[in-house]
């Protein structure tokens, strides 16, 4: 038997595990698969979690390669099971088609699913128990028509009791039809009908008239002016078509009995069939589920936890913004701080749920996901707060976490939400650290939320617990729902209460009344966060750059094959060039040849001699013009090979180093390092830095831009090195066109000075003067390099900046 993973109903009903598995049900065909799907519970087995997703998975490829089984006809079949089981109980029609459909469905995915047994060996397994139930539904079909009757010839008996009941119910109609056109009787009869009472034939009779028809009445009229009469002349003709229905009725009966005495010595395996038809409708719901939802396999892992673009099911993916997070091996417990509605509730209720359906055999929605195999899931999330009860906040999750104390084995998850909250803030966060030290004591893995100040500090100071914020967008005072992993968050109300109209001076008494503690640590995450912005940009700029160089290199591989190509062809029309001439050369010449030859054996010495002189001229001649044709055709091969060489020299010519030139691939501006590059062959190349990088590019994917002689400060003659040059300047405050300058003046007399690396101080802002100071720098021959610092060093706030020796 699968080891069950502890999730209590109160986890359970806060995780909305039972709304995710009723949202799989929808997907079922028959009520046995979704039956099947609601009873779903997680496994704290792997082995077993990972037979359910491989089944999951097979059932996913077949239906992408042959669609998904028809199962709907299907039907729970327990109650007819339990009635066959008791000893004369004999199935309606109707209960056997039930049966017969539910056993034709196994019979046909039997069938199916045992195409391709190497391929879908799970789907094979799941219907290798199941045995083939054609003869019983062959039985059914042969004794029922699709319309739930009996039919005419399910035996010779019952064929011919038919026959007989409908050909006297012929012949009694019509003799009654007779009787009603009989003149005689026209102001007896109330209608000139043939009816029927009690399954006998019957004529309408006025009641003042009854003596004048003999007969057994068997109904009258509300009214009672009509009486029903069965007329004596055709009474025994009746009983005897009554003993024929009695006599068909207990072949019928006779029938049924035979057909449920097949399906009780069916019944076990009937069992099983309803049982393989209900797993596999729940396995191609699942299926269906997980192509909808784009949900992926769970990876399991001995710790930490990895999720990337995972999503709430039950939430709208257009709404909701992707989770990525990470607990890595080592980490027991993860605390996530930050504002209110900033998501850290949904991130709590996302890692509990997706845990609970992969372990229950559910793909996740995900792009990736590497879980933990949990004994235990206990989640306290959201408000307990209830008058009837006599519970306040702080007791409702009180009583939930009190059992999770007392169950709580290696390896359970446990997720708190707003942990210390509803109390003192004070013991509040005591309480919280006690707690998460406790469940780190037993082994288990711990993600909680909070505002409190003291959980962020603890989470500082253990190295097996670790920080994480929820994203704030301190600019437009909205959250981004994104995790942050490393760092604490802010809680940022004053700013949100400042945003929804809350007075200012209000706002600035509550700053006041802060703590220096709480004021410190609330800026050290405000730099914290302002330095993570910058660095992303970065990142950002320098992803963008690689995107574009790795672009630029797969254009320039494209070139060279394609150079490559035209030189092999180059060569090979060179090649045929030379023998086609060879090939002239030779013909022409053997016919000089035989030509020389027959003259020399008539005519005089001097004869002969002119000849062999015009023939020297001539073969002179077809020798000069086999090497013109030569040439011609290897020049015409080189210029098709590199048209651009002569032009590109001619336009660049010389490039000196400082000189500002424009990368084409990126339209950017920047300045010749080398007119040559090192560490490769490429006799074309050159190194530019552009925006304090430096990259190796082809001359032809650059062009001069016009020369701007920069207007230098007069100098006195007297102008020696300065030896009080600090190694610094701070631009905070400056304007762009003021900084520049001021940049420009200290750089100059750095270089006098002889400093070899110095730190321009810009700040952070919005990055305009660090953008235009480094487009400066760019431009200028006696900067080697210039970066941003490190964040222990100032971070994108400073630019360090290496002086040519």
């Amino acid at each position: 038997m699968a080891s069950k993973c502890g999730v209590t109903g109160a986890s359970r009903r806060v995780l909305e595990l039972d709304l995710v598995l009723d949202q799989v049900a929808g997907n079922a065909q028959s009520s046995l698969g979704a039956d099947r799907i609601r009873a779903l519970e997680p496994s704290s087995d792997v082995e077993e979690a990972e037979r359910r997703h491989d089944a999951v998975e097979q059932a996913r490829d077949f239906a992408a390669a042959r669609g998904f089984v028809a199962l709907a006809a299907a039907s729970p079949i327990d109650a007819e099971l339990a009635a066959v089981a008791t000893a004369g109980v004999v199935l309606e029609p109707a209960a056997l088609q039930r049966v017969a459909a539910t056993a034709r469905v196994c019979t046909e995915l039997r069938q199916h699913y045992r195409a391709d047994t190497e391929r879908w060996p799970a789907l094979a397994a799941l219907v290798g128990q199941a045995p083939s139930l054609r003869p019983l539904c062959d039985q059914i079909d042969r004794l029922i028509d699709p319309e739930g009757q009996i039919r005419d010839d399910a035996s010779p008996e019952l064929r011919r009791v038919r026959r007989q009941v409908q050909g006297r119910r012929v012949d009694l109609r019509h003799r009654l039809e007779k009787l009603t056109r009989d003149p005689d009787l026209g102001d007896v009869l109330q209608d000139a009908l043939v009816t029927e009472r009690g399954g006998r034939m019957v004529v309408p009779v006025r009641s003042s008239q009854r003596d004048r028809l003999p007969g057994v009445v068997h109904d009258a009229s509300s009214s009672g002016q009509t009486i029903f009469v069965e007329p004596l002349d055709v009474l025994d003709d009746q009983n005897r078509i009554a003993e024929l229905v009695a006599a068909e009725r207990a072949e019928v009966r006779r029938l049924l009995t035979e057909a449920s005495a097949h399906v009780g010595a069916a019944r076990d395996a009937l069992i099983v069939a309803e049982a393989t038809v209900a797993a596999a409708d729940a396995l191609q719901a699942t299926a269906r589920y997980a192509e909808s939802e784009c949900a992926v396999r769970p990876q399991w892992a001995a710790s930490g936890l990895r999720l990337r673009g995972a999503r709430h099911p039950l939430l709208a993916s257009s709404s909701v913004v992707p989770l990525d997070l990470e607990i890595p091996a080592g980490i027991g417990a993860l605390v996530i701080t930050g504002p209110n509605t900033g998501g850290k509730t949904v991130a709590l209720k996302t890692i509990g749920l997706l845990a609970a359906m992969a372990q229950s055999g559910l793909p996740v929605p995900a792009t990736e996901a590497r879980l933990v195999i949990f004994p235990r899931i206990h989640a306290d999330i959201g408000d307990e707060q209830s008058v009837t009860a006599n519970l306040s906040t702080f007791s409702g999750h009180l009583r939930h976490i009190v059992d999770f104390v007392g169950d709580c084995p290696v390896g359970s998850l446990v997720l708190l939400d707003e942990l210390g909250t509803g109390t003192d803030p004070a013991e509040g966060a005591a309480l919280g650290i006690a707690l998460v030290e406790h469940f780190l004591q037993a082994g288990a893995m711990v993600v909680v939320s909070t505002h409190h100040d003291a959980l962020k500090s603890f989470a500082h100071r253990r190295d097996d617990v670790l920080n994480a914020a929820m994203e704030f967008d301190s600019e437009t005072l909205a959250p981004t729902y994104r995790v942050r992993l490393g760092r604490p968050g802010r809680s940022n109300a004053l700013e949100i209460a400042a945003r929804h109209g809350v007075d200012a001076t209000l706002i600035e008494r509550a700053k006041g009344l802060l703590t220096s503690g709480a004021v410190q640590l609330d800026a050290v995450i405000r730099d914290l966060e302002s330095d993570t912005r910058a660095i992303e940009r970065e990142r950002d700029e320098l992803a963008a750059q690689r995107a574009l160089l790795a672009e630029e290199r797969a254009r320039l591989e494209r070139l060279d094959g394609e150079r490559v190509k035209a030189q092999h062809a180059f060569e090979r029309d060179a090649d045929e060039a030379v023998k086609r001439a060879v090939e002239t050369l030779r013909r022409r010449g053997e016919g000089k040849l035989a030509e020389l030859e027959t003259g020399s054996e008539v005519g005089s010495e001097r004869a002969r001699a002119d000849r062999r002189a015009r023939w020297a001229a001539s073969a002179g001649q077809l020798h000069a013009e086999a090497r013109r044709s030569v040439r011609e055709s290897l020049s015409g091969q080189r210029r098709t090979a590199a048209p651009a060489s002569t032009e590109l020299e001619r336009d660049l010519g010389a490039l000196k180093r400082g000189e500002t030139v424009r990368v084409a691939p990126f339209d950017l501006g920047g300045a010749v390092l080398r007119a040559w590059a090192p560490d490769t062959d490429d006799a074309s190349a050159i190194e530019v830095g552009v925006g304090g990088k430096r990259l190796v590019v082809r001359r032809d994917q650059i062009t001069r831009e016009p020369q701007v002689r920069k207007r230098r400060r007069p100098r006195s003659p007297t102008y020696h090195r300065r030896p009080d040059v600090g190694a610094e300047i701070d631009l905070h405050g400056k304007r762009v066109e003021e900084a520049i300058a001021e940049v420009e003046r200290y750089l100059d007399d750095a270089v006098l000075a002889g400093l070899p690396e110095v730190r321009l101080i810009h700040g952070f802002g919005k990055l305009r003067l660090r953008d235009a100071i480094h487009r400066y720098l760019g431009g200028r021959p006696d900067v080697v390099r210039f970066a941003t610092a490190d964040p222990m060093s100032g971070g994108g706030g400073v630019t360090l900046v290496r002086l040519e020796d």
